[in-house]
């Protein structure tokens, strides 16, 4: 199996077996510094022999979903501490909900994501 078909799933109590891919959606999280880009950039040069895969990341700076994140992160809120933690929160949450709808278009024309 080429991989493109099929993924290694180690299972430590029946072996090694193969599971089928289809598109999938991978999430990867961190703070900054630890490594996502890199992370990122290995699974897509695997993935692309595979067929279609798109990328995206968050904030999606300068789109209408960021506005709320740039202009928390750029101070026009106040200092970070004056911001609630829910309202901060719901700002990133503004910006994924924006992409959601096109990582569902990718996700169903066959695409990982």
């Amino acid at each position: 199996m080429d991989g493109c078909e099929s993924i290694g799933v180690r299972n430590f109590t029946k072996g090694l077996y193969y599971v089928s891919v289809k598109p999938f959606f991978v999430a990867i999280e961190g703070v900054d510094g630890v490594g996502k880009a890199t992370q990122v950039a290995l699974l897509q040069q695997y993935l692309r022999g595979c067929g279609r895969v798109h990328t995206i990341a968050f904030p999606q700076y300068h789109t209408p979903g960021a506005y709320f994140v740039e202009a928390y992160l750029s101070g026009k809120f106040g200092p970070p501490e004056s911001v609630h933690p829910k309202a901060a929160s719901t700002f990133y949450a503004l910006d994924r909900y924006a992409a959601a709808e096109g990582i569902r278009e990718w996700i169903a024309s066959g695409s990982t994501v």
